[in-house]
């Protein structure tokens, strides 16, 4: 996958399908019309209408063709699912020494 495709717009038609290998993980948005993916060693083809979308999850070669004509954008959510974690993770954190310092003022009446 290119990354320079990321965030663009692309505009599909009808018997020229695009070829992306190597996209795991990356969103295929449908902005206008209707989108074709078919994706080797997958028994289903997938098909988007405008505000849907379909997130890859295979390496493997896959076709996205425009039903007509149709216009779709790239998206990498993978990047932000692992900013989430991190930052669910580092709230976590903080609400369990928050939790802690509570208990201690509550024992204490003083922080420790």
């Amino acid at each position: 996958m290119n990354i320079e495709w990321l965030n663009s717009e692309l505009f599909l038609t009808e018997g020229r399908p695009l070829r992306v290998t190597g996209a795991r993980g990356i969103r295929v948005c449908c902005l206008q019309g209707t989108v074709w993916i078919t994706t080797t060693g997958r028994a289903d083809d997938i098909f988007l209408r405008s505000d849907q979308w379909h997130e890859i999850d295979s390496r493997a070669l896959t076709l996205i063709e425009g039903v007509g004509q149709a216009q779709i954008r790239f998206e990498c959510p993978a990047v932000v699912r692992v900013a989430s974690r991190r930052w669910c993770r580092l709230g976590d954190e903080l609400a369990m020494v928050l939790r802690e310092t509570a208990a201690r003022i509550s024992r204490t009446g003083r922080v420790a």
